[in-house]
């Protein structure tokens, strides 16, 4: 039972990011997901023509601190497209987020880890 709420924990947050991916036309989306016993490890990565203007204000809403005791209660909310606030709640279900963009490439990546706690 707990793997599957990881799992499904794991879907909303790959939603939402893919979604930014979207709306800033990324182009040649590659996405590796791995959900286990230890954690969620979720890998997006894409062609854009330039770094999007937003590139910094997604960081700070991702890299908020964890919080742990809300899960349940921002899974319910995610998906809700209120774009930020879905970015921030993304943030506190994650332990860890690296973005990346390769200007001399044009390439786009994001790294989240969500350790299990349970």
């Amino acid at each position: 039972m707990y793997m599957n709420e990881e799992r499904n924990k794991a879907q909303k947050i790959m939603q939402e990011l893919v979604g930014y991916f979207f709306d800033n036309k990324v182009e040649d989306v590659q996405i590796n997901l791995t959900v286990n016993k230890e954690g969620t490890w979720l890998e997006i990565e894409g062609q854009i023509s330039q770094c999007p203007n937003d590139l910094t204000s997604l960081r700070s809403l991702l890299e908020v601190k964890r919080q742990p005791e809300m899960d349940d209660y921002y899974e319910h909310l995610m998906g809700m497209h209120c774009e930020q606030e879905d970015y921030s709640l993304v943030g506190m279900l994650v332990d860890s987020v690296e973005i990346s963009y390769q200007e001399e490439e044009n390439l786009l990546n994001l790294r989240i880890y969500r350790e299990n706690l349970y």
